[in-house]
């Protein structure tokens, strides 16, 4: 008999666990715990080290990024699915740079869900392949635009929606440099203020 594969199922509604639960092949895979914030996720999985971990994306008190982040600081080969309502580029663009290993949004089907943790056990990754090649292509516009990783830096948290006295403490920097790079970005991407950036970093991923 082969050995059922453990599924960590993370997601802050029950009906939705149960709904997930349901949908999952009984012989393939067992769910070993639950979670239903980002808090409990990072310290069920510490404690329960699952083959795949099935994460919520819009949460109370952690989000599934946030918590997908602090899991993967502690074990870079966890694996690790968002499960989302909805497709948004910024969110996909995110949790490919984070590590996870897949994106699925929770109107997928029995069948769908099964092949992709198959797939991810496998060492692949499944992430919606035509909403990925626009978040690249947006990337690659931005890069073309002329902007440095620190001024990319920058306006991610821009668009997080922080002040510049913010920045300059997360950077390490003082003020007046993040206001050099403020304007130096403002001037490459040919806009007036920081709303109408941090609406540009929005559309194309960046955060």
């Amino acid at each position: 008999m082969r050995m059922q594969q453990s599924i960590l199922l993370v997601d802050d509604h029950a009906l939705i666990r149960e709904g997930v639960t349901s949908l999952l092949d009984s012989e393939q895979f067992t769910v070993v715990g639950e979670a239903s914030d980002g808090d409990e996720a990072v310290k069920l999985h510490s404690e329960l080290q699952p083959d795949i971990t099935l994460m919520d994306l819009k949460m109370p008190n952690m989000s599934g990024l946030e918590a997908s982040k602090e899991i993967l600081a502690k074990n870079p080969n966890a694996k690790i699915v968002i499960l989302s309502v909805e497709l948004t580029e910024s969110d996909l663009m995110r949790s490919v740079d984070l590590g996870v290993k897949g994106y699925l949004l929770k109107t997928s089907n029995s069948e769908a869900l099964n092949q992709a943790l198959h797939l991810v056990l496998a060492g692949e990754s499944v992430f919606p392949s035509d909403a990925l090649v626009r978040g690249m292509a947006n990337r690659q516009q931005a890069s073309e635009v002329g902007l440095t990783p620190r001024e990319e830096e920058i306006l991610r948290h821009i668009a997080r929606g922080e002040s510049n006295k913010g920045i300059a403490r997360n950077l390490d920097v003082t003020e007046g440099t993040i206001k050099v790079h403020i304007k130096a970005i403002l001037k490459k991407l040919d806009m007036n203020n920081r709303t109408q950036a941090a609406i540009y970093a929005y559309e194309r991923g960046l955060v």
